[in-house]
């Protein structure tokens, strides 16, 4: 894949300040987070105020530089984000560029307890919704091992609630191949009132995850193969500037901080 730097221009940001190319990425996009605090919790540059907070109790993950700018560390031990209720309803997309250290039992990385996860284990991608939290729930598997120890890859899952023939899943943009191993993916989506982790598969950091999160999207709409490809190549680009679109002075960029755009 394209190794690409985060582009110090991010959040707030609105669809109009985004290059053009990148627009349709803003398209039913619920929640946004580049990841560029380098501490303390992170933003939701969509718009939508799903902010993260800290969970306290030793479980506030830390911050690495990866190859692409700053990340939080989970260390599979409790560390993870809350985020708050972030309903998605009729259609899904979760994009995540994610370096996983080793290969582990279960990482929850993206999670609403008891309505979307998406989950990796034994380096195999997951993906589980909700019909009922306590009788029926639908679980699809990547039939192989994709995910490479210590390497990041752009995980992204599409998927139109109730067509279990609808799923997409790609790795670095090739589609994966898989298939429903817990029900058939076509029951009716239930909604609930429960907080996205990030990092985790609860707000009290059960399935915690290992490693560091470089990119989280949320979308209320199912992506095209053709949109996982291009977020792939550039994971970065929907927060990329349009032409006459400046960042503010880095003085306000210090830790913690976020930037935003400014038209100049």
């Amino acid at each position: 894949m394209l190794v690409a730097a985060k582009p110090a221009i991010w959040g707030p940001v609105s669809r109009g300040l985004v290059a053009p190319e990148w627009r349709w990425a803003w398209d039913g996009l619920v929640l946004a987070m580049p990841f560029w605090e380098r501490a303390g919790p992170p933003r939701d540059v969509s718009g939508n105020g799903h902010h993260g907070t800290l969970p306290g109790g030793g479980n506030d993950p830390s911050w690495i530089l990866d190859g692409y700018g700053p990340a939080p560390l989970f260390d599979g031990a409790g560390d993870h984000f809350n985020c708050g209720d972030v309903d998605v309803a009729g259609a899904i997309t979760i994009a995540a560029l994610i370096q996983q250290p080793a290969r582990v039992s279960t990482d929850d990385y993206v999670s609403k307890y008891w309505n979307y996860t998406l989950r990796v284990i034994w380096n195999k991608i997951r993906f589980v919704w909700y019909e009922n939290p306590l009788t029926q729930w639908h679980e699809w598997w990547s039939t192989n091992e994709v995910m490479v120890s210590g390497q990041s890859a752009v995980v992204i899952v599409s998927y139109t609630y109730g067509d279990g023939a609808s799923i997409h899943v790609s790795l670095d943009g090739v589609s994966i191949p898989g298939s429903w191993v817990v029900g058939d993916g076509n029951g009716a989506q239930t909604l609930n009132d429960n907080e996205l982790a990030i990092g985790a598969y609860n707000a009290a950091g059960a399935n915690p995850a290992t490693g560091n999160v470089s990119m989280v999207l949320i979308a209320d709409r199912a992506w095209t193969a053709r949109e996982a490809e291009l977020l792939a190549a550039d994971p970065f680009g929907p927060f990329r500037r349009a032409a006459g679109v400046v960042a503010k002075a880095a003085a306000i960029a210090a830790v913690g901080r976020s930037r935003g755009f400014v038209i100049g």
